[in-house]
């Protein structure tokens, strides 16, 4: 129930609000994966990526195959500018879902931070491939 009170909440842009109804989702189920990695989504959009990299430790805790996870976990790390990190998830990410299109996305992003042109644009076609619509978003 509160779970589902913040996806409602997050989806009309009520960051605060979602959060505190995570908050209660954890605090009635500290082994529920999806409040936290949902959590950690709803701080991302506050910049928080801190907090959100350690929620979605907990959810990985609880899911350490959650592909998503991990991929959102590189993503706070390349907001952060932590590069070899944020590689190191993404990695990850793609090796437990080599369909995962974002995954690719973000990782063509950091490659391009740290100067491989190569490897970023062949993870950004790989992304494309996968998702023809991936950047629409960003551009």
């Amino acid at each position: 129930m509160f779970n589902a009170r913040g996806l409602d909440a997050a989806g009309r842009g009520q960051q605060d609000e979602a959060i505190a109804e995570y908050d209660r989702a954890i605090a009635l189920d500290p082994k529920f994966a999806d409040a936290f990695y949902n959590r950690a989504l709803a701080l991302m959009e506050q910049n928080h990526n801190d907090r959100a990299i350690r929620d979605l430790n907990a959810a990985l805790g609880l899911d350490p195959k959650d592909a998503m996870a991990l991929a959102l976990k590189g993503e706070a790390f390349r907001r952060l500018g932590d590069h070899a990190r944020a590689l190191e998830e993404l990695d990850a990410a793609i090796a437990l879902d080599p369909d995962m299109a974002v995954a690719f996305w973000r990782r063509s992003q950091v490659q391009a931070a740290l100067g491989d042109k190569t490897a970023a644009e062949a993870d950004r076609a790989r992304a494309l491939k996968l998702d023809p619509d991936i950047g629409r978003s960003e551009s």
